[in-house]
């Protein structure tokens, strides 16, 4: 059996107010195209198919679309909710869109009887589990290892039955082996506390095949766990490197699965730039020449005096310039700027008011303001005091 294994899809999502629905649905057009090459028996979608719970109307569309057109392709299509999802809004007609071979799992049943599917192929059954992004609390558990645990146990699936057959999941959770953290782009790194959200791989032993949501750089993780990770790059901070899909093959009882990494080829690339104004806009320039001009760019300006409007002035160069951060030479990394990916003055001893700072530059392209940074700490102040009181 053949499988296409996606995640993290990010359904509109933008990038300091640039739309990424022109990347995205050429994107899923390189999905459906590798399916129908591959002669694929399914496809999966480990959570996160939208980049927020209520998505604009234009990403609903375009997951319809991609829905229509596998389904017209004969093929069954699996998903389940990651933590960006809405479980209502993706488990929506999920009675319909079964009678299309879709099969849809939002969120946790209050019992805990996780859905299941069953698949045939040449060498007999292929079960198919759905296992949701989840709160420990819904399963009366206040950690994720505990959670997931009781879950599986209560499904028959923890420890592992010894009846043979091969078994797909579909999860979304942060997994590690044996304390062993999955590679993270920087902005992940700074979202791990602790180990209350961590599930050890080891839970996971009744499965042929872990199809893994939450993580977005595709790697392995212990022996048959694989994070597909995101199609497309979506921040500054994630590594550099190809981003794609997983081609699943599953053998005869007993074997383990042949994955292949598939690459997709975006539209544009996230680049970041650093250099002074004017080597910058000069003939040459590594915003002009290192990739294309069209590609979203975050530059770096390394001059000592400021310099008048320069967001307005790279965009008639690099219309998708989405950054401009100040960083005159002599500055550490990440001391004005949020720095590359992994430096250690990017990562974990910024405060809390520092990140939303970071958070404002992604969203909106620019710098905060001072009267708008203050009010900010102003308003986590007032909340750190409540939660002490409370």
């Amino acid at each position: 059996m053949k499988l296409l294994s996606l995640a993290d899809l990010h359904l509109g999502k933008t990038i300091g107010g640039f739309s990424l629905l022109e990347e995205q649905a050429d994107m899923l057009k390189q999905c459906e195209e590798t399916a129908s090459a591959e002669h694929v028996d399914a496809v999966l979608l480990a959570g996160d198919i939208y980049d927020r719970a209520v998505p604009p109307a234009e990403a609903t569309a375009l997951f319809g679309g991609f829905l229509g057109r596998i389904a017209s392709m004969g093929l069954p299509l699996l998903a389940i909710a990651g933590n960006h999802d809405s479980p209502v809004r993706l488990q929506f007609a999920d009675g319909v869109f079964a009678r299309q071979n879709i099969y849809m799992a939002g969120s946790l049943p209050q019992d805990c009887r996780l859905l299941r599917l069953t698949l045939t192929d040449a060498f007999g059954p292929v079960e198919f589990v759905f296992l949701p992004y989840f709160h420990p609390f819904e399963a009366g558990e206040t950690s994720t290892q505990a959670a997931v645990a009781k879950v599986l146990a209560e499904n028959g699936l923890l420890p592992a039955p010894e009846d043979g057959l091969r078994r797909v999941l579909l999860t979304h959770f942060f997994v590690t082996d044996g304390g062993k953290q999955p590679v993270l782009s920087q902005n992940e790194e700074t979202c791990v506390v602790g180990n209350i959200d961590n599930v050890d791989v080891s839970l996971f032993g009744a499965f042929t095949y872990t199809a893994l949501g939450h993580i977005h750089t595709p790697q392995r993780i212990g022996s048959s766990c694989w994070y597909a990770g995101s199609p497309l790059r979506y921040d500054f901070t994630d590594r550099a490197g190809e981003r794609g899909m997983m081609l699943v093959e599953l053998g005869a009882p007993g074997s383990g699965p042949d994955v292949t990494f598939r690459a997709v080829h975006p539209l544009r690339t996230l680049r970041r730039v650093r250099g002074t104004f004017e080597e910058l806009i000069s003939p040459g320039s590594p915003a002009l020449t290192e990739g294309s001009p069209d590609d979203y760019l975050q530059v770096m300006l390394t001059d000592r005096v400021p310099v008048l409007d320069p967001m307005d002035q790279l965009r008639r160069l690099c219309p998708h310039t989405v950054q401009v951060i100040p960083e005159p030479e002599g500055a550490e990394p990440g001391e004005t700027g949020p720095g590359e990916p992994g430096t250690p003055a990017a990562g974990r001893e910024r405060t809390p008011r520092q990140f939303f700072e970071d958070f404002y530059r992604t969203v909106e392209g620019g710098e905060i303001t001072e009267d708008s940074s203050a009010l900010a700490g102003e308003c986590m102040d007032a909340a750190l005091k409540d939660g002490e009181n409370n």
